[in-house]
């Protein structure tokens, strides 16, 4: 266990996202292996930049949290995808 994240996670310095719906199955390539981010986030807690982002269990970092233009949705990313992706806002970079 990455103990710095864990410690991160327990001060509220960070969100763990393993507690989300991970997106394995989808047969967009752009959406799968992110973690969709449901409502109990608001689109103006992740843009704060108060808090980092990720996965405890995994002991990874999220790198990018965009939200998609057509439906609103919120994923979040492993790696920069996000990060000036036409049809996504790019909420959080880390």
């Amino acid at each position: 266990m990455n103990l710095a994240m864990k410690h991160k996670v327990d001060a509220g310095e960070a969100v763990d996202v393993g507690e989300f719906d991970f997106q394995t199955t989808t047969p967009d390539p752009l959406i799968r292996g992110t973690v969709e981010l449901t409502n109990e986030l608001t689109v103006e807690e992740i843009r704060d930049g108060e808090r980092d982002f990720c996965d405890l269990g995994s002991g990874r970092w999220i790198w990018s949290i965009g939200q998609r233009e057509a439906d609103g949705r919120v994923f979040a990313a492993f790696d920069a995808r996000f990060y000036q992706r036409a049809g996504f806002v790019c909420l959080w970079l880390r």
